[in-house]
């Protein structure tokens, strides 16, 4: 496998890093974050690999072969978790006063046949398909900026 250069790394790890920034984007129902995590933790893989040496001692041997099994097992948890688990949209329960393509949804987290309580998360409407979303923090919910609405899960794919 040819090794790559630090320069090649560098640039390798900028773009990781670009990409992460860019997982709150979802388009339709498609969380980007689902692919763009699965990069991530590939790219880390091919990066650790390429910057090892090929000599190793039996220490380095040791403690990759250790690191490798952690990976593996890491791998198989994020895997089933991404088989069985998901986030579920129940709807919207504010929309901004000022700005009608802000919303505050409902979702929860829903994994193994069991579902937690109801997270808000920040939506802003992109294009008609695209939307940025983040958490949404702010307890209680500022009325003066937020309008309740009757809690319509229809709306939140328009």
């Amino acid at each position: 496998m040819q090794k790559f250069t630090f320069k090649q790394i560098l640039i390798a790890l900028t773009f990781i890093i670009l990409l992460y920034f860019l997982h709150p984007l979802e388009y339709g129902n498609f969380k980007m974050k689902t692919v763009i995590y699965l990069f991530i933790w590939i790219s880390i893989a091919v990066i650790v690999i390429n910057v090892l040496p090929k000599r190793r001692s039996l220490m380095k041997t040791l403690g990759v072969s250790i690191g490798v099994l952690v990976y593996f097992f890491a791998t198989c948890f994020f895997g089933f978790s991404f088989l069985f688990c998901r986030w579920e949209n129940h709807g919207i329960i504010y929309i901004n006063k000022s700005d009608n393509s802000i919303k505050i949804i409902c979702r929860t987290y829903d994994c193994y046949g069991t579902a937690e309580g109801c997270e808000l998360f920040k939506a802003r409407q992109l294009t008609k398909h695209i939307k940025w979303v983040t958490e949404f923090n702010d307890d209680p919910v500022d009325t003066t900026k937020w309008r309740r609405t009757d809690f319509n899960s229809d709306e939140l794919n328009q």
